[in-house]
């Protein structure tokens, strides 16, 4: 299991970002989420980080994108 402080440092550029964090929450995988912040931001420091928190947003509902 991830520690939230390694949780937090994957996801920490993306949850800063509500536009992203509803991108992820509309893709129906990881790598749904990848080309779906690329399409939107064009950039390769976002996507990477969408992967994994692809996982952690849903399940976690926060009730403010930088709440886990």
């Amino acid at each position: 299991m991830r520690t939230a402080e390694e949780v937090m440092m994957r996801c920490k550029l993306i949850l800063d970002q509500p536009d992203i964090v509803l991108l992820i929450n509309k893709s129906s995988s990881p790598t749904a989420a990848y080309d779906m912040v690329m399409d939107a931001t064009h950039d390769d420091k976002n996507a990477p980080g969408s992967v994994f928190c692809v996982g952690i947003i849903p399940i976690s509902k926060p009730k403010s994108p930088t709440t886990l």
